[in-house]
């Protein structure tokens, strides 16, 4: 189990790579980056030049939205109407 500092769950911070991402997102590569060019997914943090990785809780979210018939463009015009 995870520890947790004032209500925050540390296994919720970090950062994953594509391979771990796309276990959580069972897309291909290529439909992945695809998604992110259309905005379907959360694009990553550049770490290096050829290294890029996304926000563990960004993949949450994500994996939240898509079990609810969403994508994460339904995230930023929710944030945007706000």
């Amino acid at each position: 189990m995870a520890s947790q500092s004032k209500g925050i769950s540390t296994q919720a911070k970090g950062f994953e790579r594509l391979p771990r991402v796309l276990q959580r997102v069972p897309v291909s590569r290529s439909a992945w980056w695809a998604g992110i060019q259309a905005g379907r997914f959360p694009a990553g943090i550049k770490l290096s030049e050829r290294t890029t990785a996304w926000e563990t809780s960004a993949i949450d979210e994500l994996c939240d939205l898509l079990a609810a018939g969403k994508d994460w463009r339904d995230r930023q015009d929710t944030n945007q109407a706000a």
